[in-house]
Protein backbone atom coordinates (compact mmCIF):
# COMPACT_ATOMS: atom_id res chain seq x y z
CA UNK A 1 0.00 0.00 0.00
CA UNK A 2 1.71 3.39 -1.24
CA UNK A 3 1.68 6.72 1.17
CA UNK A 4 -1.55 8.24 -1.04
CA UNK A 5 -3.62 5.18 0.27
CA UNK A 6 -2.72 5.43 3.46
CA UNK A 7 -3.61 9.38 3.45
CA UNK A 8 -7.18 8.36 2.20
CA UNK A 9 -7.79 5.86 4.63
CA UNK A 10 -6.91 8.00 7.47
CA UNK A 11 -9.93 10.45 5.96
CA UNK A 12 -7.58 12.98 4.29
CA UNK A 13 -7.15 12.87 0.33
CA UNK A 14 -4.31 14.56 -1.11
CA UNK A 15 -3.67 15.56 -4.36
CA UNK A 16 -0.95 14.08 -6.02
CA UNK A 17 1.43 17.28 -6.04
CA UNK A 18 0.34 18.02 -1.99
CA UNK A 19 2.26 14.60 -1.92
CA UNK A 20 5.43 15.76 -3.94
CA UNK A 21 5.93 18.90 -1.82
CA UNK A 22 5.25 17.33 1.32
CA UNK A 23 8.05 14.52 0.26
CA UNK A 24 9.92 17.60 -0.84
CA UNK A 25 9.65 19.82 2.57
CA UNK A 26 11.76 16.27 3.90
CA UNK A 27 14.27 16.86 1.24
CA UNK A 28 14.52 20.33 2.62
CA UNK A 29 15.25 19.32 5.89
CA UNK A 30 17.86 17.29 5.60
CA UNK A 31 19.54 20.03 3.00
CA UNK A 32 19.24 22.50 6.19
CA UNK A 33 20.31 20.34 8.56
CA UNK A 34 23.81 19.85 6.18
CA UNK A 35 23.94 23.12 5.61
CA UNK A 36 24.43 23.22 9.42
CA UNK A 37 26.89 20.97 10.03
CA UNK A 38 28.75 22.44 6.79
CA UNK A 39 28.96 25.84 8.62
CA UNK A 40 29.77 24.48 11.72
CA UNK A 41 33.14 22.58 10.25
CA UNK A 42 33.45 25.53 8.63
CA UNK A 43 33.48 27.38 12.28
CA UNK A 44 35.58 24.49 13.83
CA UNK A 45 38.53 24.70 11.33
CA UNK A 46 38.71 28.51 11.62
CA UNK A 47 38.66 28.15 15.36
CA UNK A 48 41.24 25.33 15.94
CA UNK A 49 43.64 26.73 12.51
CA UNK A 50 42.37 22.80 11.04
CA UNK A 51 41.74 22.49 7.50
CA UNK A 52 38.21 21.38 7.23
CA UNK A 53 37.34 18.19 5.50
CA UNK A 54 34.27 20.10 3.23
CA UNK A 55 35.47 21.13 0.05
CA UNK A 56 32.11 23.02 -1.42
CA UNK A 57 33.11 23.79 -4.42
CA UNK A 58 33.38 19.93 -4.88
CA UNK A 59 29.95 19.29 -3.36
CA UNK A 60 26.74 17.95 -5.74
CA UNK A 61 23.45 19.41 -3.86
CA UNK A 62 20.52 16.79 -4.58
CA UNK A 63 18.10 14.59 -3.19
CA UNK A 64 18.00 10.98 -4.76
CA UNK A 65 14.80 10.94 -6.59
CA UNK A 66 13.58 7.41 -6.10
CA UNK A 67 10.16 8.75 -7.69
CA UNK A 68 11.98 8.35 -10.77
CA UNK A 69 10.99 11.94 -12.07
CA UNK A 70 7.87 12.37 -9.92
CA UNK A 71 9.93 16.04 -8.53
CA UNK A 72 9.62 18.58 -10.71
CA UNK A 73 12.92 20.63 -11.81
CA UNK A 74 11.70 23.63 -10.13
CA UNK A 75 11.66 22.29 -6.64
CA UNK A 76 15.08 21.11 -7.60
CA UNK A 77 15.96 24.96 -8.63
CA UNK A 78 14.36 26.23 -5.65
CA UNK A 79 16.62 24.38 -3.32
CA UNK A 80 19.52 25.22 -5.40
CA UNK A 81 19.73 21.50 -5.94
CA UNK A 82 22.28 21.15 -8.87
CA UNK A 83 22.71 17.49 -9.65
CA UNK A 84 20.04 14.63 -10.24
CA UNK A 85 20.22 11.41 -9.51
CA UNK A 86 18.12 8.68 -11.74
CA UNK A 87 18.20 5.89 -13.72
CA UNK A 88 19.32 7.26 -17.28
CA UNK A 89 17.09 5.38 -19.54
CA UNK A 90 17.73 5.40 -24.05
CA UNK A 91 15.76 2.59 -25.09
CA UNK A 92 11.95 2.26 -25.78
CA UNK A 93 11.58 4.49 -22.37
CA UNK A 94 13.51 7.43 -22.89
CA UNK A 95 14.05 10.39 -20.29
CA UNK A 96 17.75 12.22 -21.35
CA UNK A 97 16.01 15.36 -22.46
CA UNK A 98 14.59 16.02 -18.72
CA UNK A 99 17.80 14.46 -17.19
CA UNK A 100 20.18 16.75 -19.62
CA UNK A 101 18.06 20.08 -17.60
CA UNK A 102 20.32 19.01 -14.58
CA UNK A 103 24.05 20.01 -14.92
CA UNK A 104 25.31 17.19 -12.92
CA UNK A 105 23.88 13.59 -13.35
CA UNK A 106 24.47 10.63 -11.65
CA UNK A 107 23.24 7.08 -13.54
CA UNK A 108 21.71 4.73 -11.53
CA UNK A 109 21.73 2.14 -14.26
CA UNK A 110 20.63 -1.08 -12.68
CA UNK A 111 18.81 -3.12 -15.55
CA UNK A 112 20.56 -6.02 -15.06
CA UNK A 113 20.23 -9.57 -14.35
CA UNK A 114 22.24 -12.69 -14.26
CA UNK A 115 20.82 -16.11 -15.24
CA UNK A 116 22.77 -19.23 -15.58
CA UNK A 117 23.71 -18.73 -19.26
CA UNK A 118 23.63 -14.97 -19.61
CA UNK A 119 22.90 -11.16 -18.12
CA UNK A 120 19.36 -10.56 -19.13
CA UNK A 121 17.32 -7.26 -18.34
CA UNK A 122 14.98 -7.47 -16.29
CA UNK A 123 13.02 -4.56 -17.69
CA UNK A 124 13.14 -5.38 -21.72
CA UNK A 125 11.94 -1.71 -22.69
CA UNK A 126 14.99 -0.19 -20.66
CA UNK A 127 18.79 -0.67 -22.07
CA UNK A 128 20.85 -3.32 -20.64
CA UNK A 129 23.26 -1.72 -17.94
CA UNK A 130 26.58 -3.70 -18.49
CA UNK A 131 28.91 -1.47 -16.69
CA UNK A 132 26.21 -2.03 -13.53
CA UNK A 133 26.30 -5.96 -14.34
CA UNK A 134 30.26 -6.50 -14.16
CA UNK A 135 30.30 -5.29 -10.95
CA UNK A 136 28.27 -7.70 -9.34
CA UNK A 137 31.03 -9.91 -10.06
CA UNK A 138 33.12 -11.30 -7.48
CA UNK A 139 37.29 -11.67 -7.78
CA UNK A 140 39.44 -11.80 -5.55
CA UNK A 141 43.47 -13.10 -4.79
CA UNK A 142 45.55 -13.22 -1.36
CA UNK A 143 49.14 -13.87 -1.67
CA UNK A 144 50.31 -16.14 0.75
CA UNK A 145 53.81 -14.12 1.36
CA UNK A 146 52.10 -11.95 3.30
CA UNK A 147 51.15 -14.40 6.38
CA UNK A 148 55.13 -14.06 7.08
CA UNK A 149 54.31 -10.21 6.99
CA UNK A 150 51.26 -10.81 9.28
CA UNK A 151 53.03 -12.08 11.70
CA UNK A 152 55.62 -9.64 12.12
CA UNK A 153 53.04 -6.75 12.73
CA UNK A 154 53.64 -5.26 9.38
CA UNK A 155 50.45 -5.34 8.22
CA UNK A 156 47.70 -3.71 9.89
CA UNK A 157 43.96 -5.54 11.28
CA UNK A 158 42.01 -3.56 8.48
CA UNK A 159 43.53 -6.42 5.95
CA UNK A 160 42.04 -9.32 4.76
CA UNK A 161 44.93 -11.57 4.16
CA UNK A 162 46.33 -15.14 4.60
CA UNK A 163 47.84 -16.33 8.02
CA UNK A 164 50.04 -19.07 9.57
CA UNK A 165 47.82 -22.08 10.07
CA UNK A 166 50.21 -23.20 12.82
CA UNK A 167 52.80 -20.96 15.22
CA UNK A 168 56.05 -20.96 13.98
CA UNK A 169 55.56 -23.02 10.73
CA UNK A 170 56.67 -21.59 7.46
CA UNK A 171 58.86 -18.26 5.77
CA UNK A 172 58.69 -16.42 3.48
CA UNK A 173 61.16 -17.06 0.21
CA UNK A 174 61.90 -16.73 -3.19
CA UNK A 175 62.06 -18.96 -5.78
CA UNK A 176 62.61 -18.90 -9.42
CA UNK A 177 60.12 -20.22 -11.84
CA UNK A 178 60.89 -20.27 -15.17
CA UNK A 179 62.70 -17.13 -15.27
CA UNK A 180 60.45 -15.28 -12.95
CA UNK A 181 60.89 -14.45 -9.35
CA UNK A 182 58.15 -15.60 -7.10
CA UNK A 183 57.62 -14.76 -3.40
CA UNK A 184 56.13 -17.00 -1.81
CA UNK A 185 55.42 -19.41 1.61
CA UNK A 186 58.15 -22.61 1.74
CA UNK A 187 56.97 -25.32 4.47
CA UNK A 188 60.82 -26.27 4.48
CA UNK A 189 61.49 -29.78 5.53
CA UNK A 190 60.75 -30.36 9.07
CA UNK A 191 58.96 -33.46 8.92
CA UNK A 192 59.57 -33.79 12.69
CA UNK A 193 57.47 -30.97 14.08
CA UNK A 194 55.20 -29.78 11.18
CA UNK A 195 54.39 -32.85 9.04
CA UNK A 196 50.34 -32.95 8.60
CA UNK A 197 49.93 -29.35 9.81
CA UNK A 198 48.49 -26.44 8.38
CA UNK A 199 50.76 -24.09 6.77
CA UNK A 200 48.43 -21.52 5.51
CA UNK A 201 45.07 -20.40 6.69
CA UNK A 202 42.62 -17.71 5.96
CA UNK A 203 41.31 -15.11 5.95
CA UNK A 204 38.22 -15.59 7.15
CA UNK A 205 35.83 -12.85 5.72
CA UNK A 206 32.15 -13.11 4.39
CA UNK A 207 31.37 -13.77 1.24
CA UNK A 208 28.30 -13.20 -0.58
CA UNK A 209 25.99 -16.36 -0.74
CA UNK A 210 23.81 -15.30 -3.54
CA UNK A 211 23.89 -12.15 -6.06
CA UNK A 212 22.93 -9.03 -5.51
CA UNK A 213 22.53 -7.28 -8.69
CA UNK A 214 18.89 -5.62 -8.88
CA UNK A 215 16.35 -8.19 -9.96
CA UNK A 216 14.15 -10.55 -9.82
CA UNK A 217 17.14 -13.18 -9.91
CA UNK A 218 19.01 -11.53 -6.22
CA UNK A 219 20.07 -14.54 -4.35
CA UNK A 220 20.43 -16.90 -7.46
CA UNK A 221 22.98 -19.34 -5.72
CA UNK A 222 26.48 -18.37 -6.34
CA UNK A 223 28.97 -20.70 -7.42
CA UNK A 224 32.70 -19.52 -6.65
CA UNK A 225 35.89 -21.08 -8.66
CA UNK A 226 38.84 -21.32 -6.12
CA UNK A 227 42.60 -21.88 -7.05
CA UNK A 228 45.75 -22.51 -5.16
CA UNK A 229 48.90 -21.88 -7.03
CA UNK A 230 51.46 -23.81 -5.01
CA UNK A 231 55.15 -25.07 -6.48
CA UNK A 232 56.91 -28.09 -5.83
CA UNK A 233 60.93 -27.97 -4.71
CA UNK A 234 62.22 -26.81 -8.15
CA UNK A 235 65.19 -29.24 -7.30
CA UNK A 236 63.84 -31.99 -6.44
CA UNK A 237 64.69 -35.19 -9.17
CA UNK A 238 61.65 -37.36 -10.82
CA UNK A 239 63.62 -39.94 -9.76
CA UNK A 240 63.74 -38.72 -6.06
CA UNK A 241 61.57 -41.92 -3.80
CA UNK A 242 58.93 -38.97 -2.60
CA UNK A 243 58.31 -37.77 -6.23
CA UNK A 244 55.15 -39.85 -6.64
CA UNK A 245 54.04 -39.24 -2.85
CA UNK A 246 51.40 -37.12 -1.98
CA UNK A 247 52.75 -33.41 -0.50
CA UNK A 248 49.78 -31.00 -0.49
CA UNK A 249 46.33 -30.85 0.88
CA UNK A 250 44.32 -28.04 0.06
CA UNK A 251 40.68 -27.29 1.36
CA UNK A 252 38.08 -24.66 1.71
CA UNK A 253 36.52 -24.51 5.16
CA UNK A 254 33.35 -22.56 6.80
CA UNK A 255 33.16 -21.82 9.94
CA UNK A 256 29.59 -20.76 11.24
CA UNK A 257 27.89 -19.47 14.53
CA UNK A 258 24.85 -20.63 15.49
CA UNK A 259 22.37 -18.89 18.54
CA UNK A 260 21.13 -21.19 20.52
CA UNK A 261 16.93 -20.81 21.09
CA UNK A 262 16.24 -18.64 24.20
CA UNK A 263 13.97 -21.23 25.69
CA UNK A 264 16.95 -24.18 25.29
CA UNK A 265 19.21 -25.04 27.98
CA UNK A 266 22.88 -25.05 27.84
CA UNK A 267 24.99 -22.85 25.54
CA UNK A 268 24.04 -19.27 23.49
CA UNK A 269 25.72 -19.83 20.94
CA UNK A 270 27.78 -22.85 18.83
CA UNK A 271 30.47 -23.31 16.39
CA UNK A 272 30.20 -25.17 13.09
CA UNK A 273 32.83 -25.74 11.10
CA UNK A 274 32.37 -27.04 7.72
CA UNK A 275 34.84 -28.78 4.99
CA UNK A 276 33.60 -27.62 1.69
CA UNK A 277 36.00 -29.81 -0.13
CA UNK A 278 39.59 -30.77 -0.27
CA UNK A 279 42.60 -32.48 -2.50
CA UNK A 280 45.50 -33.37 -2.38
CA UNK A 281 48.48 -33.38 -5.11
CA UNK A 282 51.82 -34.94 -5.26
CA UNK A 283 55.52 -33.45 -6.34
CA UNK A 284 55.10 -35.10 -9.43
CA UNK A 285 51.46 -33.43 -10.32
CA UNK A 286 52.36 -30.19 -9.23
CA UNK A 287 55.57 -30.19 -11.26
CA UNK A 288 53.19 -31.03 -14.53
CA UNK A 289 50.92 -28.20 -12.84
CA UNK A 290 50.66 -26.09 -9.87
CA UNK A 291 47.20 -25.03 -9.72
CA UNK A 292 44.96 -26.82 -7.89
CA UNK A 293 41.21 -25.66 -9.20
CA UNK A 294 37.81 -26.37 -7.93
CA UNK A 295 34.32 -25.01 -6.43
CA UNK A 296 31.89 -24.64 -4.09
CA UNK A 297 28.57 -23.30 -2.49
CA UNK A 298 26.98 -22.09 -0.25
CA UNK A 299 23.60 -23.69 -0.58
CA UNK A 300 24.72 -27.18 -1.93
CA UNK A 301 27.81 -27.74 0.55
CA UNK A 302 26.40 -26.08 3.96
CA UNK A 303 24.84 -29.60 4.54
CA UNK A 304 25.02 -31.67 7.88
CA UNK A 305 27.43 -34.62 6.28
CA UNK A 306 30.32 -31.67 5.55
CA UNK A 307 30.81 -30.38 9.56
CA UNK A 308 34.02 -31.76 10.94
CA UNK A 309 34.13 -29.62 13.77
CA UNK A 310 30.83 -28.64 16.13
CA UNK A 311 31.15 -26.92 19.60
CA UNK A 312 30.29 -24.45 21.96
CA UNK A 313 31.30 -20.70 21.00
CA UNK A 314 34.64 -19.20 22.09
CA UNK A 315 35.41 -15.91 21.28
CA UNK A 316 38.47 -16.57 19.79
CA UNK A 317 36.75 -18.37 16.86
CA UNK A 318 36.68 -16.46 13.69
CA UNK A 319 33.56 -16.99 11.41
CA UNK A 320 33.82 -16.94 7.89
CA UNK A 321 35.70 -18.45 4.95
CA UNK A 322 39.17 -19.94 5.12
CA UNK A 323 41.19 -21.13 2.20
CA UNK A 324 43.82 -23.98 4.07
CA UNK A 325 47.05 -25.00 3.04
CA UNK A 326 48.34 -28.54 4.80
CA UNK A 327 51.84 -29.92 4.37
CA UNK A 328 51.73 -33.80 4.02
CA UNK A 329 55.93 -33.86 3.91
CA UNK A 330 57.92 -35.90 1.31
CA UNK A 331 59.10 -32.94 -0.10
CA UNK A 332 58.93 -28.76 0.01
CA UNK A 333 56.46 -26.90 -1.08
CA UNK A 334 56.38 -23.18 -2.24
CA UNK A 335 52.62 -21.42 -1.69
CA UNK A 336 52.32 -18.37 -4.15
CA UNK A 337 48.43 -17.39 -3.73
CA UNK A 338 44.63 -18.15 -3.25
CA UNK A 339 41.94 -16.90 -6.22
CA UNK A 340 38.17 -17.08 -5.88
CA UNK A 341 35.79 -15.52 -8.12
CA UNK A 342 32.45 -16.46 -9.11
CA UNK A 343 31.12 -18.27 -12.46
CA UNK A 344 28.73 -16.52 -13.91
CA UNK A 345 29.46 -13.04 -13.83
CA UNK A 346 33.78 -12.67 -13.39
CA UNK A 347 34.47 -16.11 -15.22
CA UNK A 348 32.93 -15.28 -18.08
CA UNK A 349 32.96 -10.84 -18.18
CA UNK A 350 35.40 -10.08 -15.87
CA UNK A 351 39.30 -9.88 -16.52
CA UNK A 352 40.54 -12.54 -18.92
CA UNK A 353 37.10 -14.10 -19.08
CA UNK A 354 35.80 -16.14 -21.63
CA UNK A 355 33.32 -13.26 -23.07
CA UNK A 356 35.17 -10.58 -21.90
CA UNK A 357 35.44 -9.23 -25.38
CA UNK A 358 31.45 -9.88 -25.61
CA UNK A 359 31.18 -7.97 -22.96
CA UNK A 360 33.54 -4.59 -24.02
CA UNK A 361 31.55 -5.05 -27.26
CA UNK A 362 28.17 -5.24 -26.28
CA UNK A 363 28.57 -2.14 -23.40
CA UNK A 364 30.37 -0.38 -25.98
CA UNK A 365 26.93 -0.56 -28.04
CA UNK A 366 24.67 0.67 -25.19
CA UNK A 367 26.85 3.66 -23.86
CA UNK A 368 26.07 4.54 -27.58
CA UNK A 369 22.64 5.56 -27.16
CA UNK A 370 23.56 7.93 -24.77
CA UNK A 371 22.77 11.69 -26.31
CA UNK A 372 25.85 13.84 -26.46
CA UNK A 373 24.23 16.29 -23.94
CA UNK A 374 23.93 13.44 -21.44
CA UNK A 375 27.46 12.77 -21.47
CA UNK A 376 28.46 16.13 -21.28
CA UNK A 377 26.43 16.71 -17.99
CA UNK A 378 26.70 12.32 -16.47
CA UNK A 379 29.49 12.54 -13.57
CA UNK A 380 29.37 9.02 -12.91
CA UNK A 381 27.86 5.27 -13.17
CA UNK A 382 26.47 3.92 -10.24
CA UNK A 383 28.13 -0.05 -9.64
CA UNK A 384 26.41 -2.35 -6.85
CA UNK A 385 24.89 -0.61 -4.54
CA UNK A 386 26.12 -0.85 -0.75
CA UNK A 387 29.03 -3.74 -1.60
CA UNK A 388 29.32 -5.57 1.78
CA UNK A 389 32.34 -8.35 0.85
CA UNK A 390 35.33 -7.25 -0.56
CA UNK A 391 35.08 -9.67 -3.23
CA UNK A 392 33.07 -6.67 -4.88
CA UNK A 393 36.10 -4.69 -4.97
CA UNK A 394 38.49 -5.74 -7.52
CA UNK A 395 35.47 -5.94 -9.89
CA UNK A 396 34.51 -2.10 -9.32
CA UNK A 397 38.04 -1.17 -9.57
CA UNK A 398 38.34 -3.08 -12.74
CA UNK A 399 35.05 -1.79 -14.71
CA UNK A 400 36.05 2.07 -13.39
CA UNK A 401 39.80 1.76 -15.04
CA UNK A 402 37.53 0.60 -18.26
CA UNK A 403 35.86 3.90 -18.09
CA UNK A 404 38.27 6.18 -19.10
CA UNK A 405 41.42 3.99 -20.10
CA UNK A 406 42.92 3.31 -23.55
CA UNK A 407 40.65 1.45 -25.69
CA UNK A 408 38.32 1.78 -23.02
CA UNK A 409 34.66 3.34 -22.73
CA UNK A 410 35.47 6.53 -22.84
CA UNK A 411 32.35 7.31 -20.34
CA UNK A 412 32.55 8.88 -16.56
CA UNK A 413 33.69 6.51 -14.02
CA UNK A 414 31.94 4.24 -11.86
CA UNK A 415 30.38 5.48 -8.23
CA UNK A 416 28.94 3.89 -5.19
CA UNK A 417 27.34 4.14 -1.68
CA UNK A 418 28.25 2.90 1.49
CA UNK A 419 26.21 2.71 5.04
Amino acid sequence: MCKYDWYKRAGYNPNKQQLIKSYFIKKIFYLVFLLALLNAADTYGQATGRQSSFNRDKLYWTAWDYSDGMIPKPFYDEAKFNTVIRQAKAHIKNNLSELTQFSNIFAVNNNAQVLRDTILPYDSTVQLDWLYAVTGGYYNEFYAYRADDLAAGQINNQEFCLERGTNGFGSKKTININGEDKVCFSSGFDTTNYKNKMLIRGPHYYQHRGYELYSQEMQRPITYNIKFTIHPDPNISPTHQNYNLPCVRTSVLYTKFVNNHPSTTGPTKYTFIYRFYSQERTTAELVSDPTIKFDYNYYRDTIKSNIIAARNYNPDDKEGIEFVVEWLGNAEIFVEKVEVWDVDIWDRYGKGGSQFEFFKHEADSILGLFSVDFKNNLRGWSSLNEPHTVDLLRPFRFVDSLCNAPGGFNTAPMFTMFY
